[in-house]
């Protein structure tokens, strides 16, 4: 009479299907993790964006110039330069307008990755458009970035826009 012995364990093929199993859960664990860390970047980097631009609007509207037409300009933030000390010495409307800017860019500079793109123009007397963008994994070339018509669609990039009316004096 033959006795069989029955076997206590898992066979190999078991162990590796288990195997995989947890591997793909692992694997989409940290691609949501990954994705949360890029969502919290984002959204400080949005976060910085708008308080160094309401901070620039204020320098606006305090010029003496009270016009704000010296800060129209455009460029790459990192490229604002200026020698003026506005703090220890007394600058014209002008300067303090370079000056205001140096400060926002180097401000902007510590948040957002190198070649971000910006962009102050005047749409109508005394109205101003404020327009920022960078791009969530490389640099910003002044192609992606159309002055006339705003940030363009493009998923890797994001664009911050501020519109704001100056007191008019007379």
């Amino acid at each position: 009479m033959l006795i069989v012995k029955k076997l206590f364990g898992s066979t190999l093929i078991e162990v590796l299907i288990s195997a995989l199993i947890v591997a793909l859960g692992l694997a989409s664990f940290l691609k949501i993790q990954n994705q949360s860390m890029k969502n919290q970047l984002e959204s400080q980097q949005r976060a910085d964006v708008i308080e160094a631009t309401n901070q620039l609007v204020q320098k606006i509207s305090n010029n003496p110039d009270k016009t704000g037409v010296q800060y129209i300009s455009k460029g790459f933030i990192e490229n604002i330069n200026s020698t003026f000390d506005c703090i220890t010495n007394t600058c014209s409307t002008t300067q303090t307008a370079i000056y205001d800017l140096r400060e926002w860019g180097n401000q902007l500079a510590t948040t957002l990755p190198k070649q971000s793109f910006y962009s102050i123009q005047q749409t109508e007397p005394f109205v101003f458009s404020i327009n920022i963008a960078w791009n969530r994994n490389k640099s910003v070339t002044s192609t992606v970035f159309d002055i006339t018509q705003g940030c363009m669609n493009a998923s890797d990039i994001i664009c911050y826009e501020m519109v704001f009316r100056l007191e008019e004096f007379d």
